[in-house]
């Protein structure tokens, strides 16, 4: 770790983050899957478990409410949540389709809230959940428009699994993708992600920096049709649009 980082944090949030994960777990489970010793698990276990972090049941432990409180009101304090939620409910609410809100935190693209208007799919999206950066309109859209230097750092770490035949598995070809992201300002994804699902993104900015996305997700059948697409392109951007000029005035 780095010089004044203190390895006790981050043992505490790599177990929280590990049953945030795994739900219910032993706290052999832990150490098996954090390579952590047994004893050194059960001290942590017990304090996070006495702070309120935790709760436990039968042996098993799991992340307490307490956790979710935490972010929700994070989440419920910040401006680009405040501006945009009201504006991804009426976008999905038009297309009737899911509209999200994407946060940026550092190079990740994280849900950070999403309305459901189509019940003929479904799409296991909840806030919190970090999206794949090659295979979203999210993921795209938050990369595309990092500072060039973040953005091939980033693009070091993906291991570019292939989550369907049409995720883009290639360095090259997914750079090329990038550019045309940031040429139009829209990202356009058809079922790389999950199959018969496609999906548009738009970045939303503050002071010229990127700070999040408004993404439509829909079947692919729909996405196709060159009368819808046209109609959630526009209605994604004047959404992203809308989202900036509040964020300023906020």
């Amino acid at each position: 770790m780095s010089h004044g980082q203190l390895s006790t944090i981050k043992i505490a949030f790599d177990i929280l983050e590990h049953l945030g994960d795994e739900n219910l777990s032993t706290p052999t489970e832990i150490a098996e899957a954090l390579d952590m010793p047994l004893s050194t698990v059960h001290g942590y276990l017990s304090t996070l478990e006495s702070i309120g972090y935790l709760q436990s049941q039968n042996g098993r432990y799991q992340v307490s409410a307490t956790t979710l409180e935490i972010g929700v009101n994070a989440r419920k304090n910040d401006a680009l949540y405040n501006v945009s939620k009201p504006i991804i409910e009426n976008l999905a609410e038009d297309l009737k389709e899911q509209a999200t809100i994407i946060t940026r935190e550092g190079t990740d693209a994280i849900v950070y809230y999403t309305l459901h208007e189509n019940n003929d799919i479904y799409l296991d999206t909840y806030p919190g959940l970090s999206l794949p950066p090659h295979a979203t309109a999210a993921g795209k859209t938050t990369l595309a428009f990092l500072p060039p230097d973040r953005r091939e750092a980033a693009i070091e770490k993906i291991t570019f699994e292939p989550l369907t035949r049409f995720t883009i598995t290639d360095r090259e070809e997914f750079e090329k993708e990038l550019e045309t992201v940031r040429n139009d300002k829209i990202a356009d994804v058809h079922e790389e992600y999950k199959l018969g699902i496609s999906a548009l993104g738009a970045p939303v900015f503050s002071d010229d920096t990127l700070v999040g996305a408004v993404c439509v997700a829909a079947p692919e059948k729909r996405m196709s049709r060159q009368s819808f697409k046209r109609e959630a392109t526009r209605k994604v951007e004047t959404a992203s649009n809308t989202i900036e000029v509040n964020l300023r005035n906020y």
